[in-house]
């Protein structure tokens, strides 16, 4: 596996101007260690950068707040161990659709659910969204994991409230609450399972409903409307 880096790295204005020797060096390390994947968000550890830079973990801390803090390039989750380079799809998601595929597919094993969300915008064209964080600062308070509530008359779709704001915030709450019928009645009728409702919410459902809407598709109002619909339902289940 290789990586490329386009030459315009090193006359980019933010580099040539803001960025030290080491900056540059690391940021090269964050694009282009073993360690990289499709989707631009990936698993490491402190002490995987240490070992792989040479850097103490003095060094590698000061880089990291550099990079995240000072230049707003990247994020870091110390409780889940991940690594976001907010503009990497600029320059590696141009492709087919089999790396479309596989690039939702990494989406989906990302455990930061900020991370992930902003990625799923991203990939659905809304790069107007604000820029996550991370967890640097609290790394040592590990994330309490919020209660999910049931919803839907199965009571198959599972959200915090937290997740539940979000969607009434982002889509309203009509947009939702057919989304989450739809869902519900899908999770019943094909045992589907995903690791989060909230991420498959915002990746294909809310899409699917829009395609009910507009008459595209053979899903009758109230819910999945059939098996003849299978096809139809998988093709943009697995463009989503």
């Amino acid at each position: 596996m290789y990586r490329k880096i386009q030459t315009s790295f090193w006359e980019d204005g933010k580099i040539v101007d803001n960025f030290t020797p080491d900056d540059k060096y690391f940021y090269l390390y964050l694009m282009t260690n073993p360690h990289t994947n499709l989707c631009g968000c990936y698993e490491i550890s402190r002490r995987q950068m240490e070992n792989e830079t040479g850097y103490t973990p003095e060094r590698v801390e000061k880089e990291l707040q550099r990079i995240c803090e000072l230049h707003k390039i990247a994020a870091y989750s110390d409780n889940t161990k991940e690594l976001l380079l907010y503009n990497w799809h600029k320059y590696n998601w141009k492709g087919s659709d089999t790396l479309k595929k596989g690039i939702i597919s990494e989406i989906d094993e990302i455990k930061n659910a900020e991370f992930a969300e902003f990625l799923l915008d991203v990939f659905n064209g809304n790069n107007d969204r604000q820029t996550p964080t991370g967890d640097m600062i609290e790394a040592e308070k590990p994330a309490k994991s919020e209660k999910k509530r049931q919803y839907g008359e199965y009571k198959k779709v599972l959200l915090t409230d937290n997740e539940y704001n979000r969607l009434i915030q982002d889509f309203g709450d009509e947009k939702t609450q057919k989304a989450i019928v739809f869902f519900d009645a899908y999770i019943k009728e094909k045992g589907y399972k995903t690791k989060s409702h909230y991420l498959a919410m915002r990746r294909w459902v809310f899409r699917a409903i829009e395609e009910q809407d507009a008459g595209r598709n053979k899903w009758k109002s109230g819910g999945y409307g059939g098996r003849q619909s299978d096809e139809e339902f998988n093709e943009i289940l697995n463009n989503g």
